[in-house]
C-alpha cells in the first residue's frame, strides 16, 4: 500500500528555553485502498471492508482519476479512519 505523507506538527509550541515542546509527528494524511486480495498496512484491515465503508459513507474518501479514465486510485482520509476505528473499540467496551 502506498500512503502519501504528510507531516504535522501537533500544536507545536516553544518552551521558555526555545524548545519545542510537542515534537513533530509523521502520520499519513491519506490511506490508498488496499490492491485486491491485500490488506492495509496500517490497520489491518482488508480491501472489501474499507471498500464498504467508503461506500456506506463512515469514512471520507476521495478518488483520483483523470478525466476519461476507467480506473483511478481511492485514497481515504487517515483521520477520518481512525477516528472510526476509535469509535467501533469504544462501542465494543460499551457493549462488554
Amino acid at each position: 500500500m502506498i500512503c502519501v505523507m504528510h507531516t504535522a506538527s501537533a500544536g507545536a509550541t516553544a518552551d521558555n528555553n526555545g524548545g519545542n515542546k510537542n515534537p513533530q509527528v509523521n502520520r499519513p494524511e491519506w490511506v490508498r485502498l488496499p490492491k485486491p486480495g491485500q490488506h492495509c498496512n496500517i490497520t489491518g484491515l482488508g480491501r472489501s471492508f474499507l471498500a464498504k465503508l467508503v461506500r456506506e459513507g463512515k469514512v471520507d474518501s476521495i478518488s483520483l482519476r483523470e478525466r476519461g479514465a476507467k480506473k483511478g486510485v481511492r485514497l481515504i482520509r487517515y483521520d477520518s479512519l481512525m477516528a472510526f476505528i476509535e469509535k467501533m473499540g469504544r462501542l465494543n467496551k460499551e457493549d462488554a
